[in-house]
């Protein structure tokens, strides 16, 4: 009975193997996909960041020119 149940698990261990490795694989490259999304949405951020900054300063030099000078 031990054997058959040891020769059973023998057959089966390798394909447990492969689902495990493929859902593995499926897993890593979901976390490639999210981190490449986190990379795009904080590089938006940025530019917004640096355009309302710009923006911000552009309001300032136009307020400012009136006295002539653009802090």
């Amino acid at each position: 009975m031990k054997v058959s149940i040891l020769k059973h698990e023998k057959k089966i261990l390798p394909n447990s193997e492969k689902r495990a490795s493929d859902e593995v694989l499926i897993l890593s490259e979901r976390v490639h996909r999210l981190q490449a999304s986190l990379d795009t949405i904080q590089s938006t951020e940025e530019v917004r960041e640096e355009e309302l900054q710009l923006a911000l300063f552009r309001i300032s030099c136009g307020q400012n020119l009136v006295m002539d000078r653009c802090v």
